[in-house]
């Protein structure tokens, strides 16, 4: 059993109070550093099967293509940049349970020792959590705004690359890395030249709950703008084929997309919402043994890396082969008709093009066409033959 100078009847309460808040202070930091590691470490481990998944199909489908080449490095960037900010939480994580489990070493010291201890390791918490402070805020951001472009880049091409339709997700992208880099470059380090309270931290982190809010909007006029597609695309078929009609694989995969657009958009939301209930709930105080810490804890953990891991998916689908790049549409005998551009499969390449690099056609603005005549579900070609 540990030795607790608490116990020594010798201590006045005063000390004994200060100790104890000390300990407190140190333990709870701690524990809620190490659900934060905890989680992140599984959300890390699917996105580590994930990445070497969408590393393989992009080598596999070949990088000769500027665009395929720049995906692949995006892919690249994400993953490093979340496995940096993991590395980040598990080094702080145990250089924090270190801290705390050295309260005890010296069991002989006197209460008024103990104290000074104790506060010397108080100091050595808030160093070490403020020296990563703005490096995991800077990883932070790269992957949300990378995140964001990806979505954004998705969008633009489904609709054909127009872009009037991705104007003000881009606004609202850019306002998101302005307001970011206030809360890097102004409010963080204010905060860590002069340290700071409670009340003030709340102030000081309004920059970035704005940024939260940002990245939000973005990706829900992204994704309500793929889901708009997708209708559209949707009632062309029941018109075309019927209400009975099979749907097609544009039509699944543009329903995945929009599955998890929404996923992402409330995972994102709840951690926003719970992360900085004391700026949206200013009489809400997350007291250092609240329930509600943890959770704040374990929210950051899982978006550190699921702000990778959804834009990686994205990128896993597009390297597959088994989404489009492109919808353009065109008139025959005043029918309008969707034509969905595919990638060709890497296999069937040669077989389907004729010039080299058609593999990863889907990354260039090239991109093979498949004819609705070609689609097995559909027999005839309303109003002509589609070319």
């Amino acid at each position: 059993m540990l030795h607790d100078p608490l116990r020594r009847s010798s201590l006045d309460s005063d000390t004994a109070q200060q100790i104890q808040i000390g300990i407190h202070t140190i333990t709870d930091t701690t524990r809620k550093f190490l659900v934060n590691a905890e989680v992140e470490s599984a959300f890390w481990g699917c996105y580590v099967l994930l990445f070497i998944m969408a590393v393989q199909i992009q080598c596999k489908n070949g990088l000769k293509s500027f665009h395929g080449r720049i995906i692949f490095g995006v892919t690249c960037l994400l993953f490093i940049s979340s496995t940096s900010l993991w590395a980040m939480d598990l080094v702080l994580n145990r250089e924090l349970t270190d801290i705390a489990l050295s309260i005890y070493d010296d069991p002989s010291a006197s209460p008024e020792e103990w104290l000074v201890s104790v506060e010397d390791k108080i100091g050595q918490v808030a160093h070490r959590t403020n020296s990563l402070l703005l490096p995991r805020q800077l990883l932070f951001v790269l992957n949300m705004v990378i995140s964001d472009a990806v979505v954004i880049w998705r969008t633009y091409a489904i609709w054909n690359r127009r872009r009037a339709f991705i104007s003000l997700p881009v606004i609202s992208l850019l306002a998101a890395l302005g307001f970011a880099f206030v809360q890097l470059f102004v409010c963080d380090l204010e905060l860590l030249k002069h340290g700071s309270t409670t009340t003030r931290i709340c102030n000081m982190r309004m920059p970035m709950f704005i940024t939260f809010i940002l990245s939000l909007f973005t990706n829900f006029l992204s994704t309500s703008l793929i889901a708009v597609r997708a209708w559209f695309l949707r009632g062309f078929m029941r018109q075309s084929l019927g209400s009975n009609s099979p749907s097609t694989r544009a039509q699944r995969i543009l329903g995945l997309l929009v599955e998890s657009g929404l996923i992402y958009f409330f995972l994102m939301s709840a951690a926003c919402f719970i992360g900085n209930i004391s700026i949206i709930i200013p009489r809400v105080a997350i007291g250092s043994l609240s329930e509600l810490a943890f959770t704040v804890s374990a929210f950051a953990g899982m978006i550190n890396q699921l702000m990778g891991i959804y834009p990686t998916s994205i990128i896993v689908l597009v390297s597959l082969g088994q989404t489009f790049t492109a919808m353009s549409t065109y008139h025959t005998s005043n029918v309008v008709v969707s034509r969905i551009r595919f990638a060709e499969d890497a296999s069937r390449s040669d077989t389907t093009c004729n010039r080299a690099g058609d593999s990863e056609s889907l990354m260039d603005d090239e991109v093979p066409r498949v004819r609705l005549s070609d689609f097995t579900s559909l027999h005839k070609t309303p109003g002509g033959n589609g070319s």
